[in-house]
């Protein structure tokens, strides 16, 4: 196994690639043959994300909308104050029974989940008091549209365009492949390492779908969230075809 640390560029910093082998590959390989490398790469969120949703209740929908209007730039203020932005996600609309509003309820709602986007740094405590005392009323990704527990993760840290950062990691080990395979040779070597699949496991991230995944899970890829600020540690397996060059 080959165990490789890659470093890529985070937050914006330009950072080159660095990536260590323990041993390097034999210098020839039969041609034909199929070999399969390791690598790992740490990915840092950049991101707080708290989950949520704000709801109204009213008699008319147009009175109901327009106080949800006004709730949400009042929100989207607030995050603007913290360097953040508001994402909306699903808005939906929902009208009560007979029997429920002859009980007192108002006939119609209006839910609105969203995603508050903060940097990875801000006071996700304060942030969220904030948010409550501005009307968020549903909480966690689903914002309470399917029930499915009584306890809802408010806040995670995201490792955003990871799809980027795992293909060029991925590029970044194969090279170096035939780099340390160049130097054991005396730059005599003559191979070249054709990917044909890769397998990822990504440790600490809040949703299960992500944990394992393959090149076409890399395809669909577009953040990584975790539990905490900590780097997410993504594990690479390639399986390549070595050739002639």
């Amino acid at each position: 196994m080959i165990n490789a640390l890659l470093l890529l560029p985070l937050l914006g910093l330009d950072i080159a690639p660095q990536l260590a082998h323990d041993e390097p590959p034999p210098p020839y390989v039969s041609q034909g043959s199929y070999r399969t490398l390791s690598c790992s790469l740490s990915l840092a969120p950049d991101q707080l994300v708290i989950s949520g949703g704000s709801s109204i209740e009213g008699v008319r929908p147009t009175e109901v909308a327009a106080q949800l209007d006004r709730q949400k730039a009042a929100i989207q203020r607030y995050l603007q104050g913290l360097k953040g932005s508001l994402v909306e996600k699903e808005h939906l609309r929902a009208a009560r029974n007979v029997d429920d509003v002859k009980s007192g309820k108002q006939p119609y709602i209006h839910l609105m989940r969203f995603e508050a986007l903060l940097p990875v740094g801000a006071n996700a405590d304060q942030a969220i008091e904030g948010l409550i005392k501005l009307g968020m009323d549903r909480y966690g990704k689903d914002a309470n549209i399917d029930d499915y527990s009584q306890y809802k993760v408010l806040s995670s840290y995201r490792a955003t365009a990871a799809k980027s950062r795992i293909t060029a990691a991925r590029e970044q080990c194969l090279q170096e492949q035939v780099q340390a395979c160049n130097k054991e040779s005396g730059g005599k070597c003559k191979q070249r390492f054709e990917l044909t699949a890769s397998q990822f496991e990504a440790r600490g991230v809040v949703n299960s779908e992500n944990r394992y995944f393959d090149d076409a899970g890399l395809q669909r890829l577009d953040n990584l969230d975790a539990a905490s600020a900590a780097p997410v540690q993504v594990l690479m397996r390639l399986t390549v075809h070595v050739g002639n060059k």
